[in-house]
């Protein structure tokens, strides 16, 4: 087994909890990319294609087998395009199926709880961590599995960190909705996708 299959199957191998925190102000992953072209022309939500309506499923099925899966994204500064997209598109399906997702925003690093950006990560039944390993534009290079105690109970005070500062994704759309749009802070399209 490949260093990358061995994190995909420690992804996929938990019982009762499973914890991410993002912390990144953009991920690059090919399948997203012409649906976050889209996002960014302004077309409506397309239809939920098969391999998403089955990511769905297994959300719904996690919950129903009393699972629990929850998300903190980190995030330092203004909206990027793909956050705009990623929580628009992205998080409110997977909230709708089960997914338990809060937000921290903050206006810089060092003003959050951590102090500075923190890592992102799985914590997979409190006892194991994924740390996640991305280049410069957010593409997934690996990671490491860490099952030491000692730095898992680290990774812990983290998750409870991010947990004890976040609100519930409800809450954070409703108060995005109460903001006005600046229109200084509008990208054109073609320089969202090419950063």
């Amino acid at each position: 087994m490949s260093d990358m299959d061995a994190l995909k199957e420690a992804l996929r191998d938990w019982r009762h909890s499973l914890f991410r925190l993002e912390a990144l102000a953009q991920y690059t992953v090919d399948f997203e990319q012409a649906e976050f072209a889209a996002f960014l022309r302004g077309d409506p939500l397309p239809p939920t294609p098969p391999d998403l309506e089955d990511w769905l499923a297994q959300l719904r099925q996690e919950r129903t087998e009393g699972k629990t899966r929850t998300r903190v994204h980190a995030v330092a500064g203004p909206l990027t395009p793909y956050l705009q997209y990623e929580i628009g598109w992205g998080y409110t399906v997977n909230a709708a199926a089960g997914e338990d997702i809060h937000m921290l925003h903050v206006p810089s690093w060092a003003q959050s709880p951590f102090g500075e950006q923190p890592p992102d990560f799985y914590l997979l039944d409190d006892e194991r961590v994924v740390l996640m390993d991305y280049d410069q534009l957010g593409r997934w290079q690996g990671g490491e599995i860490i099952r030491e105690p000692a730095q898992v109970a680290d990774y812990r005070r983290l998750r409870d960190l991010a947990m004890g500062s976040a609100v519930t994704f409800a809450r954070y759309l409703a108060a995005l909705r109460r903001l006005p749009i600046s229109p200084i802070s509008l990208v054109p399209a073609e320089e969202a996708l090419s950063a």
